[in-house]
């Protein structure tokens, strides 16, 4: 039993780093649309595609009030955990993603809150990136 059980940790242990190797971390492009489904994704990509120009936060604001989609910008994407953007399931050149954002609110001189929600939702493949990419601005090899 005892060779069994440091048999086993030690596959788990050289399979780890293999499976990480595999996946690198994702994250978004700056303006990246994450719906409720596929459908509301498409939905969103249309009409903010028939919006008139400097129309977009009404979009935004109708749609997240509507609760169907959110629209990812640069400040919410630097506040995303680690392990950032995990694909869940692939459906075409749909994703549905799961991701972790952190919220800072400053209380007082020392004292801050921190709020972390989970989101899940769907988006189009080419939103997403390498995660070393958008850090470094070079392509990762």
């Amino acid at each position: 039993m005892r060779y069994f059980i440091l048999a086993a940790a030690l596959a788990v242990g050289f399979l780890a780093p293999v499976q990480a190797a595999e996946w690198a971390p994702q994250t978004f492009y700056d303006r990246t649309w994450v719906c409720i489904s596929p459908e509301a994704y498409t939905t969103a990509i249309q009409r903010e595609a028939d919006l008139p120009r400097g129309q977009l936060a009404s979009l935004r604001s109708e749609l997240l009030e509507e609760r169907l989609c959110m629209m990812l910008e640069e400040d919410q994407i630097e506040d995303m955990m680690a392990p950032f953007v995990q694909i869940k399931e692939i459906r075409g050149d749909m994703v549905r993603v799961e991701f972790i954002i952190e919220f800072y609110r400053k209380i007082e001189f020392l004292h801050r809150r921190i709020t972390r929600v989970f989101y899940t939702g769907w988006t189009d493949q080419a939103n997403l990136r390498n995660y070393y990419e958008w850090l470094t601005g070079k392509p990762q090899s």
